[in-house]
């Protein structure tokens, strides 16, 4: 869709005159009205040469300015960052996921070792005595148990690699330090 020029002009001058508002709203109330599609339209206009119209314009063009250096900034801190972030998330994803496996894995030693032990158990009580069978079972439960602690140790290891690769991440994003007319800010 083409705009008109006198159009163009319109959404020009709306633009100003809320800028204007916003930062003299006692000065420029009633400058802008809206119409019946709910749409601003200027109802007055500034004097030709208004010195506080000027100046308030000079602020915008400043604002303006500050926006494009800001955004260059940001632009270049996102291509710096990026290569870095999508390392992070994919690494960190890798051992989010191998420690969910481990912690899988080494629940279901420790409850099939402990189901083998409570069979033992049961099948001792239920004829009255422990035979070679129920300690074979006993013993072969304790010990899928602490294979089952062992490996949920491993998942240790990868939360510590998931914390030294947020740490590293968190170096690599070093503070921004932009300047604008002579002034640093971070």
């Amino acid at each position: 869709m083409q705009l008109r020029p006198d159009e163009v002009a319109t959404i020009r001058t709306v633009a100003q005159l809320k800028f204007a508002k916003r930062f003299a709203p006692e000065v420029y109330e009633g400058y802008l009205k809206k119409g019946s599609d709910d749409l601003l339209a200027p109802n007055r206009l500034p004097a030709e040469g208004d010195p506080m119209m000027n100046r308030l314009l000079k602020i915008r063009e400043r604002e303006h300015l500050y926006t494009d250096a800001l955004n260059q900034q940001y632009e270049g801190f996102y291509q710096r960052m990026w290569p870095s972030y999508e390392s992070w998330r994919k690494t960190s994803l890798d051992e989010q996921l191998a420690r969910a496996k481990i912690e899988r894995d080494a629940l279901i030693r420790q409850v099939g070792g402990a189901l083998l032990l409570a069979g033992a158990i049961a099948m001792g009580a239920s004829r009255r005595e422990i035979g070679p069978l129920e300690i074979g079972m006993a013993v072969i439960g304790g010990q899928v148990i602490v294979n089952g602690y062992n490996i949920s140790k491993q998942a240790e290891m990868h939360s510590e690699a998931i914390r030294e690769l947020s740490e590293t991440f968190g170096s690599e994003m070093k503070p921004v330090l932009v300047e604008f007319e002579g002034r640093s800010t971070n």
